[in-house]
């Protein structure tokens, strides 16, 4: 084997490209605008002309209608007056229209007297036929009664001639007005007794019925002690009343005289006859056994026969 090593060498590796890598710059998109054109001047010539045209009309029109107005505020003479009276009552036969039949409602109050006719008024249809109408007044033409109204006593206005009404109200006033319905007469004191009477009876059936609140006696049973079914030892623990009761029956039994202890417990076989023992004691035992529920009873036959031998019953 020989000893030389070959390389073997790629001139490719060693040639540059042709083609560059470098990024160009892009080209931003910019606004797009339109071209200006020339307006030409017959365009111009032609929309100045319509606005102008616009502008008088409208002012040609304002003319019109403040003359009209003007027309109007002119005062009208008595010709014009005249002349517009007699046209209304010509066309007032045209316009009217048919009533519906309704009573009429009787004014008597407003006239007593009758309307006094007068000759010399001239009818409506003569009034055509004439320019110039001199009609004589009379003062006779119509006689009415005149209503005087009776002077208010308030008024409506603060510091004025009259007072308001709340002055008015305030006021001391000797003279009432008179009754508009006569004379009225004053309620007697029997009846007045009689309606008060009748307002009582109607008040006393009115009033509600009490209802009666039914007593309930409520028993209850306590069971002390310990317990068969279940492992548990009940204890009565003694509330208020309950304590009370007891201290009222303490009370009581010492004011119970000695010779009534001595024979209780002789009966029910505590003591003998004719013990020594001293009554503080006596009356503790007596106090204790009558304490316990239920009555306590000794069944020691020994004490039983002796107190049955040397009782006096």
């Amino acid at each position: 084997m020989s000893d030389k090593k070959v390389f073997s060498i790629n001139p490719d590796l060693f040639s540059f490209s042709n083609t560059t890598k470098k990024k160009r710059p892009t080209t931003k998109e910019r606004i797009k605008m339109k071209p200006v054109k020339n307006q030409s001047k017959n365009d111009t010539l032609r929309k100045k002309s319509i606005l102008k045209m616009i502008r008088e009309h409208n002012s040609d029109r304002n003319r019109e209608n403040f003359s009209k107005y003007e027309e109007k505020l002119k005062p009208t003479t008595k010709a014009d007056d005249f002349e517009a009276a007699k046209n209304f009552f010509k066309q007032m036969p045209s316009t009217q229209n048919n009533k519906v039949n309704h009573t009429i409602k009787n004014y008597s109050n407003v006239s007593d007297n009758p309307i006094i006719k007068d000759n010399n008024i001239i009818p409506l249809n003569d009034m055509t036929n004439q320019d110039k109408i001199n009609v004589p007044i009379d003062n006779d033409i119509m006689t009415l009664n005149k209503v005087e109204l009776p002077i208010p006593k308030h008024g409506c206005l603060k510091n004025g001639i009259l007072p308001t009404y709340r002055q008015y109200m305030n006021q001391t006033r000797k003279n009432n007005d008179d009754n508009i319905g006569g004379n009225v007469m004053k309620p007697t004191e029997s009846f007045v007794k009689a309606n008060a009477y009748k307002q009582m009876e109607k008040l006393k059936n009115l009033k509600k019925k009490k209802r009666r609140l039914q007593k309930r006696t409520i028993r209850r049973t306590y069971k002390t002690g310990k317990s068969r079914i279940r492992p548990r030892i009940s204890v009565l623990l003694a509330n208020k009343t309950m304590r009370s009761n007891v201290l009222e029956k303490e009370v009581l039994l010492k004011q119970v005289p000695i010779d009534e202890i001595k024979k209780y417990l002789n009966k029910h076989g505590f003591t003998k006859i004719g013990t020594s023992t001293p009554n503080d004691v006596l009356r503790k035992m007596y106090e204790s056994a009558l304490l316990i529920c239920g009555e306590v009873m000794n069944y020691n036959a020994e004490t039983l026969t002796y107190n049955f031998l040397n009782s006096d019953n």
